[in-house]
């Protein structure tokens, strides 16, 4: 397996990450923005072993910061 970690400082990269959401996200709450902190889980589907289901979620901002 390979990981790789996603500056989201960067423009194009947060445009990317976005872009594949729009694509293959079958459960979407808003876009990931410029400095977002990003979780990503990643584990096999267990149906035919071969596909992978993956979790992306932003952290929410701090209620001090609203």
């Amino acid at each position: 397996l390979c990981y790789r970690q996603i500056n989201t400082t960067d423009q194009k990269a947060v445009e990317a990450l976005n872009e594949y959401l729009e694509r293959f996200a079958s459960v979407r709450e808003g876009d990931f923005q410029l400095g977002d902190d990003v979780l990503t889980l990643s584990t096999c589907e267990r149906i035919s072993g071969s596909d992978r289901l993956v979790v992306m979620a932003r952290r929410a901002p701090d209620a001090a910061q609203d």
